[in-house]
């Protein structure tokens, strides 16, 4: 009798075929799937780059990427703008953000730009329908295709932080140009020439910058030049009653009238320097642009230098107007060649943020690091301090500087170059000298400026 189960004739090579049949599928679905897996396949160090910075004036977007043997490559450009918040959304800090992670975090605010082919030398020049924004950070997507043109897979590139144009780093240099209206110049029917040259060094950017806390402050100093005119405390005098220097002294009965001070305006050139401490009160985002509101506490000193005499032609009329005789010569109270003055108080300014950098430190986290000034928009300055131009005549015939209230503020048009401007400057009778004393107070004076103003660097970029 046979027995079939313990037949080893039969079963060996039945196990035989099985496990041949078996490797075989087994040796075909591993092909497969490493056929798949390594369609168009490219190393972490071989993904895509921009080969030159990227500026707000940029609308070409030109790199490099690695296209494999086989495969055809398109490059997209992502435009993330930046967090609405104190703290910098973290999901760019990685090598390579994923899309999921873009979107998520993002939501509206990015902005796929339509993609253009990679050469086959890895070359690709991407042209965008408006440039990006300062402050806003590119991630290049480069979407691979294999034989049959379908997509296989996709690479992202490390954040590309969007830079001002004419990155000078922590240096930002302003030229402004217009006319200055006063009451002193035929009230606000004349007008003078204004032009300064401003440099700005932001030696420690405020912590929101930064992404981090807002308790720190920034530390930012200045140097200016301007040509300008100023206002000038001014009064009639006999020619038998002036010294060397042309300015009044004593008392002379023939000309009662003479401490009847009054303002004029005389031309200078002017130079200044100061700082400030910004704290950032408030950040937001608009049109791509983080901006942000700040307040600090401000310091500055300067020096005028006359480079005209007093219009003797106006300055007649404004001393008859002023109650004086005519036909006398009209002197500067402080009639010197050189005036300065001084000031501290604070600074209320709005500006626009620089785009983060991402820096990788070894054994450590990736972080934000900025080396870009913020470009400071519009500013109100209000201080308190003395004017050697504006002079105070006390009862005795001498002179002094009385502590005065100076607002300055400058406001820039949105999306032009255009600025509105004033200055007010206010005398305090109580601060310095007893009221009792004062003869002629220095009046105050309100000027204003219509011109434009431009940042060096993008003019020279």
């Amino acid at each position: 009798m046979q027995n079939h189960g313990s037949n080893p004739a039969l079963s060996f090579p039945a196990l035989m075929n099985v496990a041949l049949l078996a490797g075989i599928l087994l040796g075909l679905s591993v092909g497969a799937s490493a056929q798949n897996n390594s369609a168009c396949p490219v190393s972490e160090d071989k993904r895509p780059i921009i080969t030159a910075t990227v500026s707000d004036l940029n609308t070409t977007i030109t790199g490099l990427a690695t296209v494999p043997q086989g495969c055809t490559a398109t490059m997209a450009v992502w435009t993330v703008d930046p967090a609405t918040d104190f703290k910098q959304n973290v999901d760019v800090l990685g090598l390579q953000p994923g899309q999921a992670d873009l979107l998520v975090v993002h939501a509206n605010a990015v902005q796929v730009k339509s993609g253009a082919k990679v050469d086959a030398d890895g070359t690709f020049s991407v042209v965008l329908s408006s440039p990006p924004r300062a402050g806003q950070t590119l991630v290049l997507e480069e979407r691979l295709s294999d034989s049959t043109q379908k997509q296989v897979a996709s690479f992202f590139s490390r954040p590309i932080p969007v830079h001002f144009a004419g990155d000078w780093g922590r240096v930002k240099t302003y030229f402004t140009s217009g006319i200055l209206l006063s009451q002193t110049q035929g009230s606000f029917s004349q007008s003078s020439l204004f032009m300064s040259f401003l440099m700005d060094k932001a030696w420690i950017l405020p912590r929101p910058v930064y992404g981090q806390s807002r308790k720190v402050p920034g530390l930012s100093t200045f140097f200016e030049t301007r040509l300008t005119s100023v206002p000038v405390t001014a009064q009639p005098c006999p020619e038998d009653n002036t010294t060397t220097t042309g300015q009044c002294t004593g008392t002379n009965t023939s000309n009662p009238d003479q401490f009847n001070t009054f303002l004029t305006t005389q031309k200078s050139a002017r130079l200044a320097v100061g700082a400030y401490l910004p704290f950032i009160a408030k950040v937001w985002t608009y049109n791509g642009v983080r901006n942000a509101l700040f307040l600090a506490p401000l310091a500055k000193v300067g020096f005028d230098t006359p480079v005209s005499e007093i219009n003797q032609s106006q300055a007649q009329g404004q001393s008859s107007n002023s109650g004086n005789s005519n036909g006398t010569p009209i002197v500067a109270v402080n009639d010197s060649n050189f005036y300065n003055f001084y000031i501290y108080g604070a600074r209320i300014g709005h500006e626009s943020l620089p785009s983060p950098e991402i820096e990788r430190r070894p054994g450590q986290p990736a972080a934000w690091a900025v080396n870009e000034a913020p470009e400071v928009n519009s500013y109100l300055d209000i201080a308190f301090g003395r004017f050697s131009n504006l002079e105070t005549v006390l009862n005795d015939g001498r002179h002094t500087r009385l502590y005065r209230i100076s607002l300055e503020g400058i406001l820039k048009v949105p999306s032009t170059p255009l600025v509105i401007g004033f200055n007010a400057n206010l005398g305090q009778t109580n601060v310095g000298v007893n009221t009792t004393n004062i003869s002629k107070r220095a009046a105050d004076d309100l000027r204003f400026l219509i011109g434009a103003k431009f940042d060096v660097g993008k003019i020279t970029s």
